[in-house]
């Protein structure tokens, strides 16, 4: 604070040092903090921990944590299922809600494995049985997984208060590395960032300010000189970026389209994945300084400065742009991806997918499977595993193959869908077959057109009303017979009450109106009202 030495006596009256305090874009989190802690953070500075491998230190204490835990859940054989002869009802249901929250805060999927040792694991808290403390390094835990050691601290503080016992602060860091089950790994094999700017020290400055506050050792920055020639930049900006690569490409913040060129050829020619983030702010100056130059009047610059904006902004929302996650079924195999990807053509070649998208995974390494379907749930909402064997993965539907196979194509929809989710999957129209039969009956009728046609009609009208796989079927070889019989010019009987059915679903009838011309424009044919209202009472069920 710029005055806080005038200020501090209200601000220490505002601002408690008994609590920790944790900013995000939609709150504020205080925790309190329990006495021991500043002990802790003392005991912390004397220590030297400079020639120390860190990442290594967590992960043998991650282990040495989890290794009894595993040992008794192998010897017990302890499931998803049984876990409520080891675990009263009330904890199962505690780590269930904690579990579930975090998964949605953290935007991660937990292995099953999470949820049976963190259950056992608060049992022996509750009955005030812990574990002999394992030493850790609080700050890296708390600067390197802030949001799960947030999370665990007010997992502790519920406890607390439910049960009315004290639980040291040290079991919030076991919390915290039983959250990270599977899911510490070395530092390689990331991406990288890099910020590459026009001009002395830009781009070292932003990235130190961005390494400050992120704690991250994976931002890089490249200083691109106006004095420097192109070809000398080229080679300075290649020799860094297959310095940093770790193996999983390169983020590039740009800021001008020159370095967006040289990212481009670099990729081209190392064969590093290269992906581009616009940052025009040098340009949007120039273009200030530019507009200033020719006119006085803020309003008129401001005026002109947005119209110059349209030119920058595609490029930039394309960059920013959050599309609403799709729907993903991830079909699984224990050896390779030939059964996932035989599970994957059944459910293709059986169902219609609207919006819903089949992965194939190997279950041949749990801990790639593990990595991979937190990569698709970035991207994607899972709703559930398919396959032979369950992979334990908590928060998420498993179907084994039996029950797949056992259940009507029809009733999918109920099988897949969760409870907080409704997923309509339907029963696929065998085409091949309708229109080998239509094709004897109406050799007349283009075939390729209607083959065409019609499946995207109908595909139109589902998206609209929802229609049943037997209503599909009435409305296929309706509209295959209206359309033969239009083609040979044969008369086509008109409804007695079709007006009174138009005048009662006159938005309907607007709608199919528009919609048959889809039809009506490459068979050069043209429906009456009388034929409209027929696709009425069958859509309808008059």
């Amino acid at each position: 604070f710029i005055f806080y030495k005038e200020k501090s006596t209200e601000i220490n009256r505002l601002i408690s040092h008994d609590f920790l305090y944790y900013y995000s874009k939609d709150s504020i989190e205080k925790i309190k903090i329990k006495e021991s802690t500043s002990a802790v953070y003392e005991h912390l500075e004397k220590q030297d921990t400079s020639l120390v491998d860190k990442s290594l230190l967590l992960k043998n204490k991650y282990n040495q944590l989890i290794s009894s835990y595993r040992q008794y859940i192998d010897k017990e054989k302890i499931n998803e299922l049984n876990i409520s002869k080891y675990i009263p009802q009330e904890i199962i249901d505690i780590v269930k809600e904690f579990l579930d929250s975090s998964s949605q805060k953290l935007k991660r999927v937990f292995p099953q494995e999470v949820f049976i040792v963190l259950s056992l694991h608060l049992t022996k808290i509750i009955n005030n049985k812990q574990n002999e403390q394992i030493n850790f390094d609080l700050n890296q835990i708390v600067n390197k997984y802030q949001e799960e050691y947030i999370l665990s601290l007010k997992l502790i503080e519920h406890l607390e208060k439910k049960y009315k016992i004290d639980i040291p602060l040290d079991e919030a860091i076991t919390i915290v590395l039983i959250l990270l089950l599977n899911q510490l790994t070395e530092s390689e094999n990331k991406p990288v960032l890099l910020i590459a700017m026009h001009g002395k020290n830009v781009a070292s400055s932003l990235t130190g300010v961005v390494k400050q506050m992120s704690n991250s050792d994976s931002v890089y920055s490249y200083d691109l000189l106006l004095e420097k020639k192109m070809q000398m930049a080229y080679e300075e900006m290649k020799l860094l970026i297959e310095k940093i690569n770790r193996g999983k490409g390169v983020l590039l913040i740009y800021d001008m389209g020159s370095v967006k060129i040289m990212g481009k050829l670099i990729s081209k020619e190392t064969g590093i994945d290269i992906r581009f983030i616009a940052a025009p702010s040098t340009m949007i100056a120039l273009e200030t300084v530019k507009k200033m130059s020719s006119n006085d009047d803020l309003d008129d610059i401001m005026s002109e400065l947005e119209q110059s904006y349209q030119h920058y902004f595609p490029s930039i929302v394309e960059n920013y742009h959050r599309q609403k996650k799709k729907n993903v079924i991830i079909t699984l195999c224990m050896n390779g991806e030939g059964g996932a990807i035989q599970i994957k053509k059944y459910l293709e070649d059986s169902l219609e997918l609207q919006d819903i998208d089949i992965v194939p995974l190997s279950m041949n390494n749990h801990k790639e499977l593990l990595f991979k379907i937190n990569e698709l749930r970035k991207s994607y909402n899972i709703l559930c595993t398919m396959g032979s064997f369950d992979p334990q993965l908590y928060g998420i539907k498993f179907i084994s193959v039996t029950q797949l196979f056992n259940t009507p194509l029809d009733k999918l929809s109920l099988l897949i869908s969760s409870s907080n989710q409704d997923i309509v999957i339907k029963k696929k129209i065998k085409y091949s077959l309708i229109f080998k039969n239509i094709e004897k009956q109406a050799p007349n009728i283009d075939i390729d057109i209607l083959k065409k046609v019609l499946p995207e009609f109908i595909q139109e009208l589902d998206c609209q009303y929802q229609l049943s796989y037997d209503k599909k079927i009435g409305l296929i070889m309706h509209l295959s017979g209206v359309i033969c019989s239009l083609v040979d010019n044969a008369p086509i009987p008109k409804k007695y009450n079709y007006k009174n059915i138009i005048s009662t679903h006159k938005k309907t009838y607007e709608y199919l109106y528009d919609l048959v011309e889809m039809i009506e424009e490459p068979f050069h044919i043209q429906f009456s009202d009388s034929d409209i209202a027929s696709l009425i009472t069958i859509i309808k069920e008059i």
